[in-house]
């Protein structure tokens, strides 16, 4: 792994790493979540791990792992060491956008597959508006952040998305923008901040 700015404990990132690892070894699935922005930004790890299987591969995991169903928030969860895995299934789960959708379309990153940026992008103001005001929520925010400094954003590619998956998004990420003034974590200081908001804000009028 690269170095990056920390938020989480260095120690239960690694951990969490190798967990992703031993599991990517064993079954198919599309990662999504804070790693999956990792390995577009190579900025922020992560602390939990978030994928997305079809149910055969479901199956799989149970055989070997105490899955616990999450009926409210509609998801599965396996806790390995310190480390919680998430995992989303068809036609059950919507972390921002249907699960059905983000297996069909997923994209290769580094040996994963993951999702295509434009849908990370709504996936992560969705889970940051979810999460707001906690610590989670925090770091929803500078992934959030660090996908946009990216600069790869195809803005014509999430309006469509948004308007067929998630219609409120463009709204509630305009309004995220203009509300924060610096992302420290991330060297973004309010100066640069506010520049790179500049450019980004003409894309949500």
């Amino acid at each position: 792994m690269t170095s990056s700015p920390a938020f989480w404990n260095d120690l239960i990132t690694e951990k969490s790493w190798d967990h992703l690892q031993a599991l990517r070894r064993r079954f198919r699935f599309v990662l999504i979540g804070g790693w999956a922005v990792y390995l577009y930004t190579r900025s922020l790890k992560s602390k939990d791990i978030d994928i997305v299987v079809d149910y055969g591969v479901l199956y799989q995991l149970r055989q070997v792992y105490p899955l616990a169903k999450n009926v409210r928030l509609k998801k599965y969860e396996i806790r390995l060491d310190e480390v919680d895995v998430d995992i989303y299934v068809p036609n059950f789960s919507n972390p921002g956008i249907p699960a059905e959708v983000l297996l069909q379309e997923a994209v290769e990153r580094e040996g994963f597959q993951v999702p295509a940026l434009e849908h990370l992008l709504i996936m992560k103001e969705h889970a940051q508006f979810q999460r707001q005001g906690s610590a989670k929520g925090e770091k929803d925010s500078l992934d959030l952040l660090s996908l946009l400094v990216m600069g790869s954003i195809e803005w014509d590619r999430y309006h469509r998305l948004a308007q067929r998956y998630a219609p409120e998004s463009p709204a509630r990420l305009k309004q995220y923008l203009v509300s924060i003034q610096e992302a420290l974590p991330l060297r973004l200081d309010r100066h640069r901040l506010a520049r790179l908001k500049r450019g980004w804000l003409t894309h949500l009028k």
